[in-house]
């Protein structure tokens, strides 16, 4: 905590290191990157419990979806990755070989001391890094229907730069010289840190991930009679998405903090996204209609926001 405020401390001197003449005119927004990227169309795909996307298409039927998963659970074929981690274990037992001779050479002075250490922290380094490429692999037998860790950081990363970039076009046709985030932080450290799998531990359990995926597909989750969904159940969803253990999930860098002010761009930005990806126009009104009672709740400091959605 003392070092996110250290850090926080030196972007507000930097920006006013950097516009001293002009902070007090400039045009300031500020954005909900957490919402923004929770919402994101592909990750409706994501399991927040198993972390990684699904590999199905979008707009599929719950029946289609499940069968869809179901299919490539069995179409698995698991041969050339017990092939590759068979590969990799094997270095590892090299590895340990050249440890043993190393550690078996007798030491004559200092010097040859200090270069053993580097090769054996050397061959160490080799270890984890093998063991990590396993622990993916052994992930990819379990977790068929999902993508990989690397595939699913890579596509993690790519919709963090397409919100980003949309972000930025919006601030530059409005003229917004500063835009902030007030949405949770995340650890410094990502991703660095993230490793997605079983081996590494649950994610979220209890995010339904067919709940944001059959809403996007403009099915279960609307009522016929008004463009609010199910308001308990999405706000649910949408509650649970932005748990920090959740945000540390997604493709979110720690960005600094604004308490009030400024223009929420939050609701444009989903929206200009929701276009560029063909999203039905009925589900991105409905996600702003939420977007806009997100923010009154939070401009009123409400802290049942689901009596504001669906009130008894």
């Amino acid at each position: 905590m003392r070092k996110f405020t250290i850090f926080c401390l030196l972007v507000i001197l930097t920006l006013i290191f950097f516009f001293p003449l002009n902070l007090n005119g400039a045009n300031i927004a500020k954005v909900n990157l957490g919402l923004a990227i929770s919402l994101h169309p592909e990750m409706s795909l994501f399991d927040f419990d198993r972390m990684g996307f699904f590999k199905v298409k979008p707009g599929l039927s719950n029946k289609e979806f499940q069968a869809r998963v179901q299919d490539l659970k069995q179409a698995a074929d698991t041969s050339k990755v017990e092939a590759k981690i068979k590969n990799l274990q094997n270095q590892l037992m090299e590895i340990d070989e050249q440890k043993a001779r190393i550690l078996n050479n007798p030491i004559s002075d200092a010097n040859n001391e200090t270069e053993q250490i580097k090769e054996i922290r050397k061959l160490n380094d080799k270890t984890e890094n093998i063991l990590k490429k396993i622990d993916d692999l052994n992930y990819q037998i379990s977790c068929s229907d999902l993508t990989s860790p690397t595939e699913t950081r890579k596509r993690l990363n790519k919709i963090e730069k397409e919100t980003l970039a949309t972000l930025r076009q919006i601030a530059k046709e409005k003229k917004y010289q500063i835009v902030l985030n007030n949405s949770i932080t995340v650890p410094f450290n990502y991703p660095l840190k993230y490793e997605s799998g079983e081996q590494y531990g649950l994610g979220v359990p209890g995010i339904d991930y067919s709940l944001f995926y059959s809403f996007l597909a403009n099915r279960e989750h609307l009522l016929p009679s008004d463009e609010t969904p199910e308001s308990r159940k999405i706000i649910n969803w949408l509650e649970l998405a932005q748990s920090p253990r959740a945000l540390e999930m997604l493709p979110l860098k720690p960005y600094p903090l604004v308490l009030s002010g400024g223009v929420d761009l939050t609701s444009e930005l989903v929206t200009r996204i929701y276009q560029k990806y063909k999203i039905d126009e009925k589900v991105t009104n409905t996600v702003k209609s939420i977007l806009d009672l997100i923010e009154q709740h939070n401009q009123n400091y409400d802290t049942e926001i689901d009596k504001i959605i669906a009130p008894d």
